[in-house]
């Protein structure tokens, strides 16, 4: 026998054909696509149902439900108290859907109760944020644990507020109409370039306006962010202001600041 005739034999379980994949790598190629297919579906369900409004995970995406399942992660941008006709709607959902406004502990925003100072600081502190300052002004009626500390002090030496005499904020008190504009005209800075009794002859009410502040409120009126409901010649400064009012307020003021866009509205006092 000549030695080309001698043949080598190989185990066959060292050859495996092309064509053939070994068990194993076949049962983890299996599991790895099943596991593909679940998470896609499971991502799939949770983005419908984020989208719909059933939950509030992913911020400023989809649209937002009073019976939303909140993570935490979202601030639902309706309330249950507000209806889709109320004359504000449109300007406190904007602001809900940014977080600048939250609504109470059982999901209502209570539009027509009217706004305290401590709420409306807490309101301008959302709305106009800045690096906090610790060492901002201390009131002696504004206990350390009092849940707008932080605002209080911060915006009152950003300027937006003034205490009263003896040390006091009177954080429960309730806000008037000028005060809310004198506020905001001092924190972001607003003049008027134009007299002021002009500008003031726009409101059939425009005695009522306490000296100290007719030259904020004709600033606020060049400036577009005086809102006034029901009438809107009829500026009512004295009243106190409501929270759906304060925020109106607050949001021509971001619309001032080129922050958001402009909403349309009847009661937007304009020159």
């Amino acid at each position: 026998m000549s030695r080309q005739d001698v043949k080598n034999p190989i185990p066959n379980h060292t050859i495996p054909s092309n064509r053939e994949i070994p068990k194993q790598d076949s049962f983890r190629t299996t599991r790895m696509w099943n596991f593909l297919v679940i998470a896609l579906t499971v991502a799939l369900v949770a983005i419908t149902l984020e989208y719909i409004g059933v939950i509030n995970a992913i911020p400023k995406f989809g649209q937002r439900q009073p019976y939303s399942l909140n993570l935490r992660l979202w601030k639902p941008s309706s309330f249950p108290d507000i209806a889709d006709n109320f004359w504000s709607d449109s300007f406190i959902k904007e602001l809900a859907q940014q977080e600048i406004i939250i609504g109470y502990p059982n999901g209502e925003f209570r539009p027509t109760q009217p706004i305290t100072r401590g709420e409306f600081a807490a309101m301008v502190h959302s709305a106009f944020p800045q690096n906090s300052t610790p060492s901002g002004i201390r009131f002696k009626d504004v206990p350390d644990d009092y849940w707008g500390i932080s605002a209080i002090r911060n915006e009152t030496k950003r300027g937006f507020f003034a205490g009263y005499p003896g040390g006091e904020f009177r954080p429960d008190q309730e806000m008037t109409k000028v005060d809310a504009l004198v506020a905001l005209v001092n924190g972001l800075k607003l003049k008027t370039d134009a007299p002021v009794p002009q500008v003031l002859s726009s409101y059939q009410d425009a005695q009522q306006i306490p000296e100290y502040g007719k030259t904020s409120i004709a600033a606020a009126t060049q400036a577009g962010i005086i809102v006034n409901y029901p009438q809107k010649s009829w500026l009512r400064p004295r009243q106190s202001i409501t929270r759906a009012e304060a925020a109106t307020l607050i949001y021509q003021g971001l619309v001032y600041q080129e922050k958001v866009n402009p909403i349309p509205s009847e009661f937007i006092v304009s020159q």
